[in-house]
């Protein structure tokens, strides 16, 4: 379970363990709802595809939610990489 959760960014995370596993977050949803109080966990899916694949529709893509999102970056140690503008 997420404790405290950072909403990812969209861009290109890298594997620490296997550098060639890189994955390109393509959209982060913000779900918001009417029972929403002060202090609640923000939900979120991120969407992601493959590096390569973020302009090819019939590519595969995955949707997570938080706590998803969150045992994949730790399992993979996945970190954001700065593209240049």
């Amino acid at each position: 379970m997420v404790t405290n959760p950072q909403i990812p960014l969209i861009g290109l995370y890298v594997s620490k363990v296997n550098p060639s596993n890189r994955i390109v977050v393509t959209n982060v949803h913000i779900v918001k709802d009417d029972d929403d109080e002060p202090g609640d966990l923000p939900f979120y899916l991120v969407t992601f595809v493959n590096e390569g694949d973020e302009d090819d529709m019939s590519a595969p893509s995955w949707e997570l939610d938080p706590d998803e999102w969150e045992q994949l970056v730790d399992e993979k140690l996945f970190m954001r990489v700065e593209q240049p503008s």
